[in-house]
């Protein structure tokens, strides 16, 4: 394989680019997720 600019295979910079994207993405979708539990057990401990 030749090293294409922007191939996720081939070219290690734009592999690295999508694996950060890839782990900010979890990360804020975890940090979502979190902050809804949070706020359903908030909201259940007032009534």
């Amino acid at each position: 394989l030749e090293a294409t600019p922007g191939n996720l295979l081939t070219d290690p910079a734009a592999s690295l680019a999508h694996e950060e994207a890839l782990a900010e993405l979890t990360n804020a979708f975890r940090d979502n997720e979190l902050s809804k539990r949070i706020e359903a057990l908030t909201a259940k401990g007032d009534g």
